[in-house]
């Protein structure tokens, strides 16, 4: 049920600042959401639920909306409150989308999962940041991780220790960290040069790390008779196995591929891809790199390009990082 019209306009703010007014969504729904208003006057949207369906690290942090599990009216509460007032409309929809994206789902938990999913998907439209589609090189870099997320590191483990060891949207030099072992995912046009970029001295540097892994996915533009995928649809189909197999991982799934710049909002049908190959190669010593060891004291922010020829005396296959995969999460 869609609701244009204020429905906080009938709640009166309560008289204790420990208690909230509140009144159903919608007494035929599959879900107990309630509209509510606070002592303050906050506009709330409430979603009640059984006791534990919530871990406290999946609520997102967004600034001018808060998101909290409470205990309230002897019930639990998925609480989304509205912190600042010129966003009322903004707000609105939000609860609207939210309401509508749980009414198709069977299980609470999957409810309460698909509610903090879709806040994450709003992230960058709350926090009043760009309002962008990602250009073709971001789309390409955001397929080669979540193809290395999907194949490599995702049938190792857990679904939210997977997650977890996908560093590279919070800004980390690699784009997964596996214990000893790191992954730096790349992809790039199959008909350019054979070669890809490296953004920093400390992408390819061994560091800390026993193993460090350069994963190359060629991507190309399909023709006329092609069957091509979107940016869109890598990202659907890792948020249908994380919802399939661990919903706590959803939420940091969420919260990263929003740091990256993805937004549901954005429609990229008109970007369609192929991916026609992979390469994978062993960063050991003689690989063409700059390691942070090597260059002069003072010198930061190093840029590069490495030629993939060059590189082919380092081909390992598929097996052989899995093995160490495996071999670094039992070590953890």
């Amino acid at each position: 049920m869609t609701t244009t019209e204020d429905p906080w306009g009938s709640l009166t703010p309560p008289t204790s600042a420990t208690t909230s007014n509140m009144k159903p969504v919608d007494s035929d729904g599959p879900w107990d959401f309630y509209w509510m208003l606070d002592y303050e006057r906050h506009r709330l949207l409430g979603l009640r639920h059984t006791q534990g369906v919530i871990a406290k690290k999946q609520l997102p942090n967004l600034r001018g909306i808060s998101v909290e599990a409470v205990d309230f009216a002897d019930s639990q509460f998925l609480i989304f409150k509205l912190l600042e007032s010129a966003h009322r409309e903004i707000f609105l929809r939000l609860c609207n989308d939210i309401i509508g994206c749980t009414t198709e789902v069977a299980e609470e938990g999957e409810a309460v999962a698909a509610a903090l999913s879709r806040t994450w998907r709003w992230h960058y439209l709350l926090k009043g940041g760009r309002d962008r589609r990602l250009t073709s090189e971001q789309q390409k870099g955001l397929i080669g991780e979540l193809r290395v997320l999907e194949d490599h590191i995702l049938p190792a483990t857990t679904a939210e220790k997977a997650v977890e060891m996908w560093t590279g949207p919070s800004g980390a030099p690699k784009d997964f960290e596996i214990g000893s072992v790191a992954i730096e995912a790349k992809a790039r046009r199959g008909g350019a040069q054979p070669k890809v970029a490296i953004s920093s001295e400390d992408q390819l540097d061994s560091g800390d790390f026993d193993r460090v892994f350069l994963h190359v996915i060629n991507l190309s533009r399909p023709g006329p008779a092609d069957e091509g995928f979107t940016v869109t649809d890598i990202v659907n189909r890792v948020r249908r196995y994380l919802q399939s197999t661990e919903l706590a991982a959803l939420g940091s799934f969420e919260e990263r591929i929003a740091q990256i710049g993805y937004r549901d909002e954005d429609d990229y049908s008109d970007s369609l891809w192929m991916e026609t190959g992979a390469e994978l190669f062993d960063v050991r010593d003689g690989f063409p790199r700059i390691a942070r060891r090597t260059i002069p004291a003072g010198v930061t922010r190093v840029r590069y390009e490495i030629s993939l020829i060059d590189c082919q005396p380092f081909i390992v296959d598929d097996a052989d990082l899995n093995s160490a995969i495996g071999g670094a999460i039992r070590e953890r």
